[in-house]
């Protein structure tokens, strides 16, 4: 599991010099597309690290007091603000609905209503009792591992890029010492959300590599968020 993190999040990385630019320039129009792909990742996300429970790369009681639920439902509000935000929806649009628009005014209540539902589908995935399926010997192959593991990557990806494209533009003047701060606060956030799949999966067996991958693939991501912001 530790080479599959290892190649996972390196692959992530090389991956995100061109996924993190053009989902930035995607997000900057908002649309029903961008909160259905902000969905949609989101439950690949859930999905993932269902799918590493299962797999054995986690044990299946790992999860009861690893992983607090409340940083998890947070986790599934933001994911919703996240699709609404990017979809262009605010409660005043709901005023200017007339029938030439109904039909795409629809069609984002309907991926917001989902992203909705979804909200505390994160937790349910972590604390849940799982029973592993049965897989081979050395538990589940090395390509579903990165795989899975490229799943959860996926997300942070995409949510970093929604928030550098929801900044865009924002002209503040911050010393070198503040813009630290600001990245030790945004790290901060990215560990609490997304660090958790990566607790279950040490504390599968897989020993701290997966885990110190992981924030130096986030702390990679954040400081880009940071220094390309008008700060």
């Amino acid at each position: 599991m530790a080479v599959a993190a290892v190649l996972a999040d390196s692959s992530a990385i090389l991956l995100s010099f061109w996924l993190t630019p053009w989902l930035v320039h995607r997000f900057a129009s908002p649309s029903t597309g961008n909160a259905a792909l902000l969905v949609g990742l989101y439950l690949a996300f859930c999905l993932a690290v269902y799918l590493l429970r299962r797999s054995g790369a986690v044990h299946a009681d790992a999860a009861a007091g690893t992983v607090a639920t409340v940083p998890a439902v947070i986790f599934g509000v933001m994911v919703a603000y996240m699709a609404a935000s990017s979809s262009g929806f605010s409660v005043g649009s709901l005023m200017e609905w007339d029938l030439n628009s109904l039909d795409a005014s629809a069609a984002a209540i309907g991926v917001l209503v989902l992203a909705l539902l979804t909200v505390f589908l994160y937790m349910f995935v972590l604390v849940v009792p799982t029973r592993p399926a049965a897989v081979a010997e050395g538990g589940a192959a090395p390509a579903e591992r990165l795989a899975m593991l490229l799943g959860t990557n996926l997300m942070l990806i995409a949510s970093i890029a929604h928030w550098e494209a929801h900044f865009a533009g924002v002209d503040v003047a911050l010393t070198p010492s503040g813009q630290v701060l600001v990245f030790l606060g945004v790290y901060a956030l990215v560990a609490l959300f997304f660090g958790g799949p990566r607790l279950l999966v040490a504390r599968g067996g897989a020993g701290p590599v997966p885990v110190a991958t992981f924030l130096l693939q986030a702390a990679y991501y954040v400081w880009g968020f940071v220094s390309r912001m008008a700060w």
